[in-house]
């Protein structure tokens, strides 16, 4: 589950999100996941916040961000088109947290605006703008509506926002909701992250980690696991596996290798990146002849055993020029495997075979003048 309370003022908000993602299991009973799960985003000139499917929001999250244009009737469209899939993948199903949102913002004067989005208006905003003297307090997600009848009873102007947000969070934490929390500040300035703290909470709900998911996936619910991220480490040399697909990631935590899930060519593509990140080439099977493709600038095909040289099996065709850095062994090339050459050893022969001179001798005697004198011009031909 998940929950947002922002205190807004005329010309600043103060925004916290909890960090917490629960599970419902087989029984009915519910576990939160013990790694903390971000639920509000600074893209652009906004900051979201996103409640419901775990990677549902993520993907919204990830889509936003990719638009050229950021403005609440873009968003409106992407949770709107987003609810769709999770109704269809849902099929009448009951959701534990339906998808809903917020989105904050600056408008041009400097004011503080927010538009808050729910399934049951059809995604159309409810907007509030600072007032003059007037405070806000917005939440969204989990208990939205408890919570801020609780924040309007305690609200206390003489109290620090922050700790007022984090005394509400940790009134409510212990199950669906708590963990951490993550603080933001919108003013006329910017987005700015505050940071994360642990929430004073009473858990009275299991946790479970990334390991025992998988196990419970592989033993009990027949080896399927759905989440947001799935990694192998926090940071640095790891593995993850999410919406947008699978990555590598080296020890300085360049991702090196990327299988991409955002279209057909993206899965049917796997691609290599350098150590400073960029492209370093891939093997796509993009076409529909089933072939395979590998794509670089410099392309090197070794083998470390000379006495197991690189077999090329099957018809091949270099379109290109080849140079031969060694000796060349074992090369069987017939005539008519060199394109031309028999036709220019025909014109040749041709030439040949049709071909006659002239020769003119002087007249001799060869020395006697009792021989008679002879010489002139003679035609020569080819004789077979």
């Amino acid at each position: 589950m998940s929950l947002c309370i922002c205190v807004q003022f005329p010309d600043r908000m103060i925004i916290g999100s909890d960090t917490a993602m629960t599970f419902r299991m087989l029984d009915g009973s519910k576990r939160r996941h013990v790694e903390p799960v971000q639920k509000s985003f600074i893209i652009g000139d906004t900051i979201i916040f996103l409640a419901g499917d775990a990677k549902t929001c993520f993907n919204i999250a990830s889509e936003f961000d990719r638009e050229k244009t950021k403005n609440i009737t873009v968003f409106r469209r992407i949770l709107k088109k987003h609810n769709r899939g999770l109704a269809e993948r849902y099929s009448g199903e009951r959701q534990d947290m339906p998808l809903n949102a917020i989105l904050f913002k600056m408008d041009q004067s400097g004011r503080t605006v927010s538009h808050t989005f729910l399934p049951s208006s059809h995604f159309n905003p409810v907007t509030r703008r600072g007032t003059d003297g007037g405070v806000h307090i917005v939440t969204g997600g989990y208990e939205a509506d408890k919570v801020l009848t609780r924040a309007l009873q305690t609200w206390d102007d003489g109290k620090d926002t922050g700790e007022f947000i984090r005394e509400l969070f940790e009134e409510f934490s212990g199950a669906e909701i708590g963990g951490e929390l993550d603080l933001f500040e919108f003013n006329v300035n910017g987005a700015y992250y505050l940071g994360r703290q642990r929430l004073n909470e009473t858990p009275h709900i299991e946790t479970i980690t990334v390991e025992e998911t998988l196990a419970l996936s592989a033993g009990l619910v027949g080896g399927t696991v759905t989440g947001a991220l799935i990694r192998t480490a926090a940071a640095n040399r790891r593995i993850e596996v999410d919406a947008q697909g699978l990555r590598t990631y080296d020890a300085n935590g360049t991702n090196r290798i990327r299988i991409n899930t955002g279209s057909d060519n993206g899965v049917s593509a796997i691609t290599f990146f350098g150590t400073g990140g960029s492209t370093a080439g891939e093997i796509n099977s993009y076409q529909n002849s089933g072939g395979i493709s590998l794509i670089s600038s410099d392309v090197f095909i070794g083998s470390n055993n000379t006495g197991n040289p690189i077999r090329l099996q099957g018809a091949v065709t270099i379109d290109g020029t080849v140079e031969f850095r060694r000796e060349v062994t074992g090369l069987n090339v017939g005539i008519g495997s060199v394109t031309g050459l028999q036709t220019q050893l025909d014109e040749i022969w041709a030439k040949l075979n049709n071909h006659t001179h002239d020769v003119t001798l002087p007249t001799h005697n060869h020395g006697n003048s009792a021989n008679q004198n002879w010489g002139g011009t003679f035609t020569t031909s080819r004789s077979a």
